[in-house]
């Protein structure tokens, strides 16, 4: 028997606005585990203090507030590193749209919610390549996809969309492939064909 992926799906509303914020903002969203690679945009935070950039954390600990808490004090970032406290569903839509940049540097990610919601609102986003839906996303902008699975490769994407002034597709068209390869729809299709070609087969 032949195996099916049946990706998750997510209500995708198709609206060009997107907050205007002038100072680059890069977002962490999501449970603060090791698995999640926080230390990863912790590093980032460092590396790229020379271009005025800031690194915003949202999420619920898992084992990893402490560590973050006291990195950001013992450390001198300058107000550019931040934990913003965990978010309610509804709020996490509109603190994405505010972002230049979701990052999400976990290893062997499924396949992450958040980054759905991301793309739903038409901010642009940054995984590893052992992400589940990397290939997916590679086809769409390239650069949503970290080279490499360390840290050199995440710097190398984000100091190119900084360098090029985060020059990615339009909001509407990232929402558009959200909804097109993950929109709810698209997943209730594909799980009709795939109970369609089980049944015809009994």
């Amino acid at each position: 028997t032949e195996l099916e992926i049946l990706p998750n799906g997510i209500n995708v509303g198709l609206n060009a606005e997107r907050s205007k914020v002038r100072e680059i903002s890069i977002v962490f969203c999501s449970r603060l585990e090791k698995r999640k690679g926080i230390d990863k945009f912790i590093q980032l935070a460092s590396k790229l203090q020379e271009k005025g950039v800031t690194f915003d954390i949202y999420g619920p600990d898992g084992g990893e507030l402490d560590f973050v808490l006291n990195t950001i004090k013992s450390g001198n970032f300058q107000g550019r590193l931040n934990y913003k406290g965990s978010l309610e569903s509804i709020e996490v839509q509109e603190v994405l749209k505010k972002a230049h940049l979701l990052v999400l540097p976990s290893e062997n990610e499924p396949f992450p919610m958040v980054v759905l919601e991301a793309l739903s609102v038409g901010t642009p986003i940054l995984v590893m390549p052992s992400c589940g839906i990397s290939a997916e996303l590679f086809k769409f902008e390239p650069r949503f996809i970290a080279p490499t699975e360390d840290i050199a490769g995440l710097e190398k994407i984000i100091r190119l969309q900084i360098e090029e002034n985060f020059q990615n597709p339009s909001s509407l068209d990232i929402q558009s492939f959200c909804k097109d390869e993950f929109g709810i729809q698209s997943v209730v299709t594909s799980l009709s064909k795939i109970y369609q070609e089980a049944y015809s087969s009994v």
